[in-house]
């Protein structure tokens, strides 16, 4: 969804090669994504001064195989609660889904 968000505002050069774009497109792009972060995600990124650093970073650490990528699918899986949806199946197939997505 943020690399749309980038595109939508020209910014998808940024991300692609910190080479071929300016700087003020590199500060926009940075920007943008810090702001589309959670609080303790930026502290990965917050000391990069390019958009494309701070993308490499991102992609880094939610790559499917990555530490965070799992460590934030556990937590949704021990956050998730029955109370949360309307039937005990949909609960137990958002588990399935997430047990899935751990396995792979």
């Amino acid at each position: 969804m943020a690399k749309a968000y980038l595109l939508r505002e020209g910014l998808s050069e940024a991300i692609t090669s910190a080479e071929n774009t300016h700087n003020r497109m590199q500060e926009k792009s940075l920007a943008d994504i810090i702001l589309m972060c959670e609080y303790d995600i930026t502290n990965y990124i917050q000391v990069y001064k390019t958009g494309f650093e701070a993308w490499k970073t991102l992609k880094d650490l939610y790559n499917l195989d990555g530490f965070i990528s799992k460590y934030l699918l556990l937590q949704k899986f021990y956050q998730t609660l029955q109370a949360d949806f309307k039937t005990v199946k949909a609960y137990v197939n958002k588990l399935k889904s997430i047990l899935n997505n751990l396995a792979a």
